[in-house]
């Protein structure tokens, strides 16, 4: 009996026969979703013909059949595969394309580019597979959240869950949409409501949700911004905790719950609503419980403001004993949805009496704050290693809503009020000058969304499953994103390479070449990538004639957010600029030589980037480092890079003899 297919989440049925399925440059592709056509070209290079019409052979089908709707639901699938072809039947559009996915992740994960013969039914446990990730203090370009939600959709989660508003280190605080609320939008960076509009739309064709969260009344500074008529916030004259001023609505007032509900209405009205999904996060979490009375009457309101307008309403459950409201009156028709996240807050036996469906969002398991273990900033981790892994997979399941396996914590799995898991991001320490960019929190992303993947798609089946399995699985999948470049990373065991007699595909040298690429002030070489992403080594062989007079950038980007640039007296500088408070200079101590050459090694894990020349090392360093209030931070230090490739020695004269760059995953801690 041939092994079954190395992919993620792992199929939850299966039977396997003798045999394998090979595509070769021939294999048709009969009425697939749109978007699979490019999975085959950018993960198997395999450009596809495409057909309405089956053959019988040599050919990869899809077939939509609604009568399939009560046996798979609207998310599973059939797979059926020959040594001569492979079906995929569904009863939706988002199911042949989870079909296909599967297909495709066993031929990536093969040797040989096979898939082994058999037939399955891959249905997922829970109907709510979802991450979330705080944009608001970590602003991430509008390219990379469409990136962001084809990644989820790679791993066949179905939800991206966008916090929109709050307050970082530093006094930081915004607000990423565009609002008509003057004041109110970002100026740092933001998306317009047509941008936001549109991502959500074209993230349905992958099956993804977007769950946008307008957070209050905690986590609301970003409101005193406003400038016409703005709402109060708690202050040193109200009776509350330190951490609450400045950071909480006084909802006690009348104006306060008007300007929410006109908030909200600018985003859920009219024709065609800025939030296409229907659910609308609302916040809801941390108010001071010594206000809870008025909390509980704060939630019931704009629960049923939102209501009114068509939408479910879904908040952080704060019903614990310590939590910030008591159960809200609600009529018995209600749409609410609750994210279950502290188990002090949101106690599990309250959560779950209130009788509303439950996405468990458990923080000691499945939230990460970039920067925060390393840093000394908090209690979540910066990112989770294997040992953290093996520890959450060990021990959690969707259902497990604590540290520990108590019955009384525990609704039954797949119960019909639990809607699934989702995962966190939060971006607390992102302004505390770490050195971290956007960047750095998607690289985040990798282990967290297969984790949830695995655990909200295969249930209990995980219990059967060993870790070191869904581990090497893992490993196989999370830098790829199906047709899109989330990370910029090259793949395990990827080389690039750009000599005067040879040269990777994408590179393209406009000048002259004798032993090396001339550098006259105009020419230059440059890449169909804009980036190349960490973790990386790149090697790069030259010998400049003369210094530039001003700092200029050798790796230049387009728009000038990350460049590597050598300075008037040979200084090596990388920077990284997002928005004008998102910026890092760095240096590296090292200054090139003119006359002769040199060759210059960057290193770059997932932390952290270093310089090799001439026999020595220099790690990179900013000042920024030196605003950092704790004093013994030698790992709570980010210094990452992405190598731009838009142009690459531009405005130098001298030879450019050699660019290496390769992946440098050196372990599977690494990841």
């Amino acid at each position: 009996m041939n092994t079954r297919p190395q992919v993620l989440p792992a199929l939850t049925s299966r039977q396997g026969v003798e045999g394998e399925f090979q595509p070769n440059g021939e294999t048709c592709l009969v009425s697939p979703p749109p978007q699979i056509h490019a999975y085959f070209q950018n993960l198997l290079k395999l450009s596809l013909p495409v057909s309405s019409v089956s053959r019988g052979h040599n050919e990869i089908c899809f077939s939509l059949e609604e009568a399939l709707l009560p046996a798979l639901g609207r998310e599973g699938y059939r797979l059926t595969v020959t040594e001569s072809c492979a079906n995929i039947q569904s009863a939706t559009q988002i199911g042949l394309l989870y079909g296909g996915i599967t297909l495709v992740q066993g031929l990536v994960a093969s040797p040989n580019g096979t898939f082994p013969c058999g037939s399955a039914e891959d249905i997922p446990a829970y109907p709510v597979r979802s991450g979330m990730l705080d944009v608001a203090r970590a602003y991430i370009p509008l390219e990379k959240l469409y990136d962001l939600g084809k990644y989820m959709a790679w791993f066949k989660l179905n939800e991206l869950h966008l916090h929109i508003n709050d307050t970082g280190k530093h006094g930081y605080c915004a607000f990423r949409l565009e609002s008509d609320v003057p004041g109110l939008t970002s100026a740092d960076g933001f998306y317009t409501k047509a941008d936001y509009r549109n991502l959500q739309k074209e993230l349905l064709t992958y099956g993804v949700t977007v769950v946008t969260e307008i957070d209050t009344p905690y986590h609301s500074s970003c409101f005193s911004k406003v400038t016409e008529d703005p709402p109060r916030l708690l202050d040193e004259t109200d009776p509350v905790p330190w951490w609450c001023r400045g950071l909480c609505l006084d909802i006690r007032r009348a104006h306060t719950v008007h300007f929410v509900k006109n908030l909200l209405a600018e985003y859920l009205t009219g024709e065609d609503p800025v939030f296409v999904s229907p659910i609308v996060h609302i916040g809801m979490d941390e108010y001071p419980s010594s206000m809870k009375d008025e909390m509980t009457a704060y939630v019931a309101e704009i629960t049923n403001y939102v209501n009114s307008l068509g939408y479910t309403a879904r908040f952080w459950s704060g019903l614990g004993k310590n939590g910030c409201m008591n159960n809200p009156a609600l009529p018995s028709d209600a749409k609410v949805q609750l994210n279950y996240w502290d188990f002090a807050l949101s106690g599990p036996a309250e959560t779950v009496a209130t009788g509303f469906p439950v996405v468990n969002s458990i923080n000691a398991y499945l939230y990460t704050v970039p920067g925060n273990a390393e840093a000394k900033l908090g209690g979540y981790t910066d990112h989770y290693n294997k040992e953290d892994l093996k520890l959450i997979y060990d021990r959690w399941q969707t259902n497990l809503f604590s540290l520990y396996a108590e019955k009384k914590d525990l609704l039954p799995p797949c119960h019909p009020n639990l809607l699934g898991a989702s995962f966190s991001i939060w971006n607390d320490s992102h302004s505390a000058h770490l050195g971290l960019t956007y960047r750095d929190v998607l690289d985040r992303v990798k282990e967290a969304a297969c984790l949830t993947a695995e655990k909200t798609w295969c249930g209990e089946d995980t219990k059967e499953i060993p870790f070191e399995d869904f581990f090497s699985r893992m490993n196989l999948h999370a830098s790829y994103c199906g047709d899109a470049h989330l990370f910029d990373a090259l793949l395990f065991g990827e080389e690039w390479m750009a000599t005067p007699h040879f040269c990777s595909e994408g590179f393209t040298f406009h000048g002259k070449t004798e032993d090396a690429f001339l550098l006259d002030g105009t020419s230059y070489l440059t890449h169909t990538r804009p980036y190349v992403g960490f973790p990386l080594e790149m090697e790069c062989a030259l010998a400049l004639s003369c210094l530039p007079a001003q700092k200029l950038p050798f790796f230049a980007s387009e728009g000038g957010g990350v460049t590597l640039s050598v300075s008037w007296d040979g200084e090596v500088i990388m920077e990284t600029k997002i928005t004008e408070e998102d910026f890092y200079r760095y240096t590296f101590g090292y200054h090139l030589p003119v006359g002769r050459p040199v060759t210059l090694r960057f290193v770059c894990d997932r932390f952290n980037t270093t310089l090799y020349a001439e026999g020595a090392s220099y790690p990179a360093y900013t000042s920024r480092w030196e605003q950092i209030a704790e004093s013994d931070l030698p790992k709570g230090r980010y210094s990452t890079l992405s190598v731009p490739l838009f142009r690459i020695g531009q405005g130098f004269h001298g030879k450019l003899y050699s660019l290496k760059i390769k992946n440098n995953h050196t372990s599977e801690e690494s990841l």
